[in-house]
């Protein structure tokens, strides 16, 4: 139900994705904030938003609120080709990789796939909005854009006769993004190849991170967490991984930024990553339980430091920590050429509003209800039904991205949705807006016109994946799931009428 779709439909419209999940939030008994206790009683607010069953229509109004991550919408020109070829370059180009390990490897075992079924997900989310992203800033000119408004903006500057000391503006930033840009790129392959996907090394590195003279109250309860992490850890797998982003990043990066271990590789391994690779998980002891209950419980008999892991680890975090330097002073001029480029574009558009960018602060949007078409001969409606669903599985029949319980079908194929149902009787299950969203949106309430919830913001589309550095109404979408397919889900599939009952639905 909530992942119906999986990569395949990940940010794309149309969806059928019951993307939902509900926490009831328990207090004391004078209905106030307290600790876990058995006599709790669940909370009761002074007022709850009322659940609408009467549905909508194109052009209905449509208002979200949540909670939206980061948007960075006054990013100059020489930001965004950075983020381009940097940022989101190199989160594609090695989340592939290993990816692709973790697929094979899931595809051919159940055990794996348990154990990497979420890691994957969060991986992928991401990998492909990064290459979504690119595709939309492409398409929607998005660049050319922005180097126009900056072109425009010089103009106004030279016209006006005001803030021309900072002519140079321009110029200073795109030396600074210049000099810095082979550092930032290597930063960001070696974040994406080495702290964020060999799990050997970042539980290393976790390890690294621990004031073992810390109150031991919160070691243990770092600690607890990290075993917790680490459990499902597949050697043999992430043994693949390891060796496959070492070529990955070698591939990618002046050979100035390659940390030690290459050297090492090249001397005492003949150039052999697998070979290093195989032999450093041989030798480490964290990554097996006896050695992690060692080093967790303080046997002094054990010197965690010469565990070859954390050498490996120590030497990442040092080169890492090299290139961090080679841009600091770059990015400190950058960071103050930015913020005097919106100050400039404020003072000399005084007459227009700038909103400010997320930052995970609660922001409101509103909007209507809507079809849109993202390209030419194409129009995408603005709601799905459970009839879409059954099409997909049909159409998808081996695909575990579109695989539904048996239970589920039934109850879908057997047309009895009861007041859930649409005025037409069919059994809606996504609609879209134009509200405005982003990551961190995921679970915003949408409300009607009365103030009544319709739905719940999930995701973005595809055609607008560009939209934390521009906004456009017309093809950009958010979509949500019908509050009446979640209820019919609660009461029909799982069971839990019951808590309808305490809710209020007009």
């Amino acid at each position: 139900v909530g992942k119906f779709g999986w990569d395949t439909d990940n940010w794309m419209w149309p969806r059928h994705t019951g993307d939902f999940c509900i926490f009831r939030i328990y207090a004391d008994t004078d209905n106030h904030p307290a600790d876990y206790n058995p006599g709790n009683i669940p909370y009761h607010p002074p007022y709850v938003a009322p659940i609408s069953l009467k549905g909508y229509e194109e052009g209905s109004f449509c208002m979200t609120l949540g909670y939206p991550g980061s948007t960075e919408r006054y990013l100059s020109s020489f930001g965004i080709e950075e983020m381009i070829h940097n940022r989101n370059q190199a989160m594609i180009d090695v989340r592939s990789v290993k990816q692709a390990v973790w697929k094979r490897e899931m595809d051919k075992r159940v055990d794996i796939q348990l154990k990497y079924a979420a890691k994957y997900a969060e991986s992928s989310n991401y990998w492909k909005n990064s290459i979504g992203m690119n595709n939309a800033i492409r398409k929607q000119k998005v660049l050319e854009k922005k180097r126009a408004s900056e072109i425009e903006l010089l103009r106004r500057i030279q016209k006006s006769g005001k803030d021309t000391q900072n002519l140079h503006l321009f110029s200073s930033l795109e030396l600074n993004y210049k000099n810095r840009r082979a550092a930032n790129k290597a930063q960001a392959y070696f974040v994406e190849s080495f702290l964020n996907s060999p799990e050997l090394i970042q539980l290393a590195l976790e390890i690294l991170n621990l004031d073992m003279n810390a109150e031991e109250k919160l070691n243990i309860a770092k600690i607890e967490k990290m075993v917790d992490k680490y459990a499902h850890l597949d050697p043999d797998m992430d043994k693949e991984v390891f060796t496959a982003v070492l070529k990955e990043y070698r591939s990618k990066v002046d050979s100035v930024f390659l940390p030690e271990i290459y050297q090492s590789i090249a001397k005492e391994f003949r150039g052999d990553d697998k070979t290093f690779v195989d032999s450093l998980y041989a030798q480490t002891d964290i990554i097996t339980p006896s050695g992690l209950k060692r080093f967790f419980e303080r046997d002094s008999t054990y010197n965690i430091y010469a565990d070859p892991s954390i050498a490996v680890a120590i030497d990442l975090i040092v080169k890492y920590y090299e290139m961090e330097q080679l841009c600091s002073e770059y990015s400190t001029e950058i960071n103050r050429g930015e913020r005097e480029l919106n100050a400039i574009m404020r003072r000399m558009y005084a007459g227009r509003n700038f909103y400010p960018d997320a930052n995970s602060t609660m922001r409101l949007s509103f909007g209507t209800i809507g079809s849109y078409s993202p390209f030419d001969g194409v129009e995408y409606r603005y709601s799905t039904t459970v009839k879409g669903i059954l099409e997909k599985t049909g159409m998808h029949e081996n695909d575990p991205d579109f695989a539904v319980e048996p239970e589920l079908i039934a109850l879908l194929t057997s047309g009895d949705y009861g007041h859930y149902a649409d005025s037409n009787g069919e059994m809606k299950v996504c609609f879209i807006s134009n509200n405005d969203i982003t990551g961190g949106n995921s679970g915003s309430a949408m409300f009607n016109n009365k103030g009544e919830l319709m739905g719940l913001a999930f995701d973005g589309n595809w055609e607008a994946m560009g939209s934390d550095l521009v906004f456009e109404p017309d093809v950009q979408r958010c979509i949500g799931v019908d509050v009446r397919y979640m209820l019919f889900i609660i009461e029909k599939y799982g069971g839990a009428g019951d808590l309808l009952k305490e809710l209020k639905l007009i």
